[in-house]
């Protein structure tokens, strides 16, 4: 086995563990959930694979966990989140962005080593392949970010979520009164 796709099965199995230790009762919540090919060009697919409420580690947030995929040509409008987000791709290439404040990109390991960091700072982008993540943390900072599908192939992701339910989870630019920062 090919040292990036130990490195893929590692994280997916990670993912999954996580899951499983939090209770990931599989229900479906807020999110529509479509079939990656009954999905049109212009909208990403998302399939929730679970869900856990009011954990103990952390009484009143809600875990998700979720398959993302972009089709080839997609381009996500600017927005931020409520919670914490990790985005690992599992295949293809994803460019993320952010307008404001940071995020941290991890790499794919390289025969075996631990993934390297770097800060994807306020005006950057990264692209991301397969074996490579992206950490959201939005807490005091107010996070805007977009993301768009890089070459011909589907970008798909696995993303966990921590968000407090009782709060919008995702808020586009367009949405706002003002302009973002």
């Amino acid at each position: 086995m090919s040292s990036l796709l130990h490195a893929e099965m590692t994280r997916l199995e990670a993912v999954a563990a996580l899951a499983a230790i939090a209770g990931v009762n599989g229900a479906a919540a807020n999110r529509h959930s479509v079939l990656a090919q009954d999905a049109p060009v212009s909208e990403p697919v998302w399939e929730t694979l679970g869900i856990a409420n009011d954990l103990w580690l952390a009484p009143g947030m809600t875990l998700e966990l979720a398959r993302f995929t972009f089709m080839p040509g997609y381009e996500q409008e600017i927005h931020t989140h409520t919670g914490v987000d990790v985005i690992a791709v599992f295949s293809g290439e994803v460019a993320w962005r952010v307008e404001h404040g940071e995020a941290t990109v991890f790499r794919a390991p390289v025969e075996g080593a631990a993934p390297a960091s770097e800060p994807l700072p306020d005006g950057d982008e990264a692209i991301l392949g397969a074996g490579d993540a992206v950490v959201f943390s939005y807490g005091e900072q107010e996070v805007w970010h977009a993301g768009r599908s890089v070459g011909s192939a589907p970008v798909v992701m696995l993303f966990a979520n921590l968000y407090d339910p009782g709060k919008p989870i995702t808020v586009y630019a367009e949405e706002l009164a003002t302009p973002t920062p």
